[in-house]
């Protein structure tokens, strides 16, 4: 991660331009950056859906296993 793209937003925190920040999809790097140059944050939105996990939850509910790097593992058996 390059932290010089978010120094200029935290720089006008010390100019007294910024008052809290309501943040969508920022990684834990950017945010403890922001939260260590004194930034209030008041929420942080983080994208989730059950579409992520539907690969998963498919696997889970017909053969009776998560997925692995291969596939899904039923017995010694894989889905893909």
């Amino acid at each position: 991660m390059n932290e010089f793209d978010i120094m200029p937003f935290c720089s006008k925190n010390s100019e007294g331009k910024i008052k809290t920040v309501a943040l969508t999809n920022f990684d834990t790097d950017r945010l403890q950056i922001i939260l260590e140059n004194g930034i209030p944050v008041v929420s942080n939105q983080v994208y989730s859906s059950i579409y992520l996990y539907m690969e998963d939850l498919l696997c889970l509910l017909l053969y009776g296993s998560k997925i692995s790097e291969d596939g899904c593992m039923s017995g010694s058996t894989f889905y893909r």
